[in-house]
Order: structure tokens, then sequence, then C-alpha cells
């Protein structure tokens, strides 16, 4: 039951062991966990092991070895083949030992030790050290003792025959009292309940979500929930979490990390960020499917690009014209700081358009329907629904993306700088930039090098210094121009 609560449902590839005292027990666990079928087990002993010491054991364990072996070909193999599957496959769930591989056999996955077996001192702390390996997704392992065994730490922890020959990292943190983490979930519960401390409606998601429009604060919540899901998840796990939490408090967090779960999920939408906590989403997972609400759906959708068929669809599911409005908004923004470099004077634009929008809404200037609309003209141009006005473009460009962009950004540069016919000059300008990019780029690996971003830099200097002479100006901004240009070059071209 354990096993299925803890391991089995978790999806994270974590494996346990189980450690008997005799060979005997090792076959006979094997057989009834084979009955029962819902875990894959296999048993790992070997003929040199010290006897049997009940009589009639000893023909019954030899004949079962040879039996399970015999597929195999040999004990070696058979050997094998366990430790392969168990470190890689997914064909052994619980692998169950005596002596053998309880020691020297390095097992990350293994999250999990079971202890039905009189251990002591070193060889206990050995045995702990199996499920102490890093593995991603897992912070410590479990230790699940049925022989009272734990009590011999502080002696085994402070005995040098003891520590001889262990790797510092195999001893570091080997064991912490389950209790300091639930005092933990404490800690982090409390740290969520001050965020939302002015929130006066404390079941109403759109407040929460409002508070959360501060950057800082997302990232306070994404760390805090992280947390403390964590946290409350090793305390549920355990029968000590009643020494720690009531009943009342227990059954709070499990709403809270619910009400937590669907705030994410609108905090995503609403602020296009993601808001799941990488190697440790599926811990928030299992949290949820185990103790919280099995029988409901919880996974975060995944943050759909502004670009997708399914972006408008995801739109819907956010109630509200305002907060539809921030959905849009957020997921424009979020192309604005990707693309930038791309057409530094466009995306500059853009994003001025969105500070503008945010201030007129809140100055009450502009209503929730207003601000709608905008977002949406917003989102049409940027994903290129809505065209821009070509017109002001030569028409000897052809519509060419680059010229486009590079003209932009020119023109809006050299706008100050005092030349009588700047369109002209940009035009012209931007055609030579084009031209030297277009052949710098033939280069391999062109953006990596610089010998060649120098030869770039050259050639755009000749072109510069040839409208100060031919229009009597002075170009102040030349590193600016390189910069500007060589950003738009190399998001195009490389």
């Amino acid at each position: 039951e354990h096993f299925k609560k803890t391991l089995k449902m978790a999806n994270g590839g974590f494996k346990a062991m189980l450690a008997t005292q005799r060979k005997y027990d090792a076959i006979k666990y094997h057989q009834i966990f084979e009955e029962f079928g819902e875990i894959k087990t296999a048993y790992v002993i070997s003929s040199n092991e010290h006897e049997e010491l009940e009589g009639g054991n000893k023909e019954y364990v030899a004949k079962a070895w040879q039996e399970t072996i015999k597929s195999y070909g040999s004990e070696e193999a058979y050997l094998a083949y366990v430790k392969n599957e168990f470190i890689y496959g997914d064909e052994i769930d619980l692998l169950i030992v005596v002596d053998k591989l309880l020691t020297g056999f390095d097992a990350p996955r293994a999250s999990t030790l079971y202890i039905d077996k009189q251990l002591k001192e070193h060889n206990l702390l050995q045995a702990i050290a199996r499920v102490n390996r890093l593995y991603d997704g897992k912070d410590y392992g479990y230790i699940i003792d049925y022989r009272g065994l734990l009590c011999e730490l502080d002696q085994a922890l402070t005995s040098y025959a003891s520590l001889s020959g262990f790797d510092p990292e195999d001893i570091t943190g080997a064991v912490i009292d389950v209790r300091s983490e639930i005092v933990k979930a404490k800690t982090y519960y409390t740290h969520l309940d001050d965020l939302f401390s002015g929130v006066k409606f404390k079941d109403d998601l759109e407040s929460y979500v409002a508070v959360l429009e501060d950057v800082q604060k997302r990232d306070d919540f994404k760390e805090w929930l992280s947390q403390f899901a964590r946290a409350f998840k090793l305390a549920l796990s355990s029968e000590k979490i009643y020494d720690i939490l009531s009943e009342e408090e227990t059954k709070a967090y499990k709403q809270r990390v619910k009400f937590y779960n669907e705030l994410r999920k609108a905090v995503q939408l609403r602020y296009h960020e993601a808001c799941d906590f990488g190697k440790y989403e599926a811990q928030m997972q299992k949290l949820l499917d185990t103790y919280v609400s099995a029988k409901e759906v919880n996974e975060l959708t995944k943050l759909v690009n502004i670009f997708e068929t399914e972006f408008d669809d995801e739109v819907q599911r956010v109630e509200g014209k305002n907060a539809k409005a921030d959905a849009i908004i957020s997921a424009v923004n979020a192309v604005v700081k990707e693309k930038m470099d791309s057409n530094p004077a466009f995306y500059k634009s853009i994003a001025q358009q969105i500070q503008d929008i945010i201030d007129e809404y809140k100055a009450k200037r502009l209503s929730e329907e207003e601000k709608l609309a905008k977002a949406k003209q917003l989102k049409d141009l940027i994903t290129g629904a809505l065209k821009p006005n070509e017109d002001r473009y030569p028409k000897e460009f052809n519509a060419n993306k680059i010229l486009f962009a590079i003209y932009d950004n020119m023109l809006d540069i050299l706008g100050d700088v005092g030349v009588a016919d700047v369109e002209t000059v940009t035009k012209n300008l931007s055609v030579k930039f084009y031209e030297i990019y277009e052949k710098a780029s033939k280069k391999p690996e062109w953006h990596k090098n610089k010998d060649v971003e120098n030869e770039i830099t050259s050639a755009m200097e000749d072109a510069l210094w040839d409208v100060e002479d031919e229009y009597g100006v002075s170009i102040n901004e030349k590193e600016k121009i390189y910069q500007t240009i060589r950003g738009i070059g190399i998001s195009f071209y490389a």
C-alpha cells in the first residue's frame, strides 16, 4: 500500500528495495507479490551467502533459486539482468535482497528502502546510502523501518569504525527528522498566506491573480508554493504529520493546495508565463492526485505561443474582458522580448503601445471592451493578421522583411542627424547594410567569428563616412548602428 501510494502513482520512475533477514524470506516475499500482481518484483540471493539456519528451508531455497536463474544460464547472467533492469528499465519496481546488492550497488532511481532485517553501524549506513543518491526530482530517500533500527543511528553516525570508507556525499544529510520537514510546510503556508494578506475575499480567484500582476510576487508565489507542496507531500506520507499539524490544519492545507493549483493555471494564462516547477512538477501532480483531488485533472496546460492556432481558445478560457485583454497583452509582450533584436524600432513601438493601453486603462480612459479591442489589434499586428503599412517603404525593397527592419531602425537613428534627404539616405544605407550581411552570412559560423564581425563593422563604417562627407554631417551613434543592425542580421541569418 505504501509503494502504491508514494511511488507507483508518482510517475517519476522511482523504485524501491526491500531488505530481508533470510534468503527464504526474500523468495516468499517475491512469490506473494507475484500473487498480488500490482508490483513487479525480483529477488537476488547468492549461493555463497550464509546458510539458512532453519531446518527444511535450505533445500527449498536452493531449488527455488535454481528455477529462477535457469532461463538466464547462470547466476552471474541473472544478476547482470536484474541490476541493469533495476537501474535503467521498467520491468522491476521492487528489488528484494538479503545481503547482496544491499551494499556497494549504485541505483539512483531507488528512492525507498524497506528494512525487514537486523542491520548495525556500518551496514546500516551502507543500506541508507542506497537511497541517498541524487536523481532528477528526488530530494531525499525514504527509509521504512520495520525493525526499529533507526534508534541506533546516533551511535552509527558518531562511530569512526562505522564511517570508515564512506564518501562524504553518502553521509551528509543521510538522515533527517521528518518532523522538521513538516514544520517547513507550516512555514511556507504562512509565507503564501502573507503574500495574499490584502485580498478581501479569500475564495475569489481573480483577486489573487490581480495580486500576482507584480513580477516579484509571481516569483515568490512559485517558489513558496513549490517548497510548500514538496514539504506537505512528505508530511502526508508520514504518520508523524499529526505530531505537528492538527486534522483541521491538514484539511485546510489540502484545500489551499487545490486552490493554489487553480491559481497557477490562471496566472499562466493571464501573464503568459510558465508556472510549473520544472523537475518537481511531478511531485506537485502526485500531491494533488494522491492526497487532494484524485478524480480531477490537475495538469497545467502547456504555454501556448501567440502564433499557434490554439491561442484564441486559451484566451477564451479566461473569464472577463479585462482578464482576456491582459492574457493577450502578456503574450504579445513575450513576443516583443523574444524578437526585440530582430527589429528594435518596430518592437519598441509595440512595447510603447502596450504601456499606453495599460496606463490608459488604469486612468479609466479606456473601458474593458476598448482595452480588449486594442489588445486584439496588437496581437493581429504582431502575428501578421493585420499587415503594417508597407507603402512607407521604398518600392525597390520588394516586401523584403530584412530591408524593412534595417530601414525602420536606421530611419529612427538618423532622424536627428540633420540629413537633408533622410529617407533617401536611409534607403541607400539599408541596401548597403543588407548586401554586407548577405555576403557575410554565406561564411560558416559567421556570427561567432570575430574577424568576420570586424570586416562587417569596417564595411558599415565606410558607408557611414561616405554619408558624413557627402552631407557634411556627423553621425555620433555609429556603435548603436553597428549593434542594432548586427542584431537584425543575426536574427534573420544565423
